[in-house]
């Protein structure tokens, strides 16, 4: 089952196989690790839908993966649990937010990331 929030932030999907590609990318990349039936990640996408002008004027590229249908990138990041958001510029980790915390940490986690450039 889909979410409005990958076509209202236009997130591109991501697997394992395009793995490299997100990473050798240039520019602010967010990708947002979920799965199906995951309380949790449907709180984050519907505060994120309901924060969506917010969200947009930060310059970032939002890439998404569903990690029950793809292991191997759970396996790759370690994941213990989800939802987790992993921040990039370009092929460089900025960090992580594992878990929701709710969307007033997360704007300040996207504020320091667009300002520290």
């Amino acid at each position: 089952m889909s979410h409005s929030i990958f076509s209202e932030l236009e997130m591109k999907d991501l697997s394992f196989a395009t793995l490299d590609d997100f990473k050798n990318s240039a520019g602010l990349k967010v990708l947002f690790l979920w799965g199906y039936n995951c309380p949790n990640c449907e709180i984050a996408k519907t505060a994120l839908s309901q924060e969506l002008e917010l969200i947009k004027k930060f310059e970032i590229a939002w890439y998404h993966c569903n990690v029950y249908e793809d292991f191997d990138v759970s396996t790759h990041f370690g994941l213990h649990g989800i939802p987790v958001f992993l921040f990039y510029r370009g092929a460089k980790s900025l960090g992580r937010v594992t878990s929701f915390p709710g969307m007033d940490p997360f704007i300040e986690v996207l504020q320091k990331l667009t300002t520290n450039n």
